[in-house]
């Protein structure tokens, strides 16, 4: 919630930095995030991860083999992004109604 309204109260020609200890996965996540918030309403979700992929992120949607520790971690952050793409799209109310509110009714 607190990174949509951060986002949201930026001026649309701010600049945004985002980089983690490892500088691939979670800060894909959160640009992959950024992009689905400005952009998700002309751009599908799958354009938005070969972009980010190709400006030097990770392909978020290239899992690890099932055998390996990683990949339940892997699929529930997937997972996360569909429905995070999803509240953007289907978004009818500025956000008033908070990823934290939509996410718990979509779970049901």
């Amino acid at each position: 919630d607190r990174f949509v309204e951060i986002v949201r109260s930026l001026p649309d020609e701010a600049w945004v930095l985002v980089h983690c200890r490892g500088g691939s996965g979670r800060a894909t996540m959160f640009m992959m995030m950024l992009d689905i918030l400005r952009n998700a309403q002309s751009v599908s979700l799958e354009d938005i991860a070969v972009r980010q992929c190709l400006i030097g992120g990770k392909n978020l949607f290239l899992l690890p083999e099932e055998e390996s520790p990683r990949h339940k971690y892997a699929f529930q952050r997937t997972k996360f992004l569909v429905q995070f793409y999803l509240y953007v799209v289907t978004n009818d109310d500025e956000f008033a109604t908070s990823w934290s509110e939509w996410s718990e009714r979509f779970s049901k």
